[in-house]
């Protein structure tokens, strides 16, 4: 990937696991235990140039920020704030707050836009009347970032990650 200037992705994939619903606690489950492992690891040590994208937000790691903070500091490891934006993650999350939570927590730079493609919450929100995964709206509806910050999240952030292999924009 590095040779290449090509980045990973990391998503969970299905389970046979009868116990776990793969989309409401699965994914989350493996987005989150993925990122927390590859954070306190070596790998951006040893392959510094490294880029990858975590599905999902990164799982559970914006809402469990300061658990994964004293891990760091306890093992003695880079601090995790730093450690959090060595990676990418795409905001395919279904609300606002967690939209906005993300994006504080791993900084503007390190999001991408991203939508389901498809539905695993294909539901209508009985409080909205929109789509569950209608993520866009909420995240045009965020007030205080700025058309820089937005456009770097629907599409600078991923020309950098992607370098000149994507299509331009006009």
């Amino acid at each position: 990937m590095i040779e290449f200037d090509m980045p990973g992705t990391i998503h969970a994939s299905s389970t046979f696991n009868p116990a776990h619903h793969v989309t409401a606690s699965h994914y989350i489950a493996q987005h989150h235990s993925a990122g927390v492992e590859i954070l306190g690891s070596r790998v951006f040590q040893d392959f510094p140039n490294l880029k990858i994208i975590i599905s999902h937000g990164g799982g559970a790691i914006p809402y469990q920020w300061s658990r994964h903070r004293g891990s760091h500091v306890m093992l003695g490891l880079e601090l995790f704030e730093d450690a959090a934006r060595r990676v990418y993650r795409d905001m395919a999350i279904y609300d606002q707050e967690s939209m906005e939570m993300l994006i504080k927590r791993v900084s503007v730079d390190n999001v991408l836009f991203a939508t389901e493609m498809f539905g695993a919450v294909n539901a209508i929100d009985p409080q909205t009347g929109r789509s569950f995964e209608d993520v866009r709206s909420l995240f045009d509806a965020i007030d205080w970032l700025s058309d820089e910050d937005r456009q770097k999240i629907y599409e600078g952030n991923a020309r950098k990650v992607y370098g000149g292999r994507l299509p331009s924009a006009s």
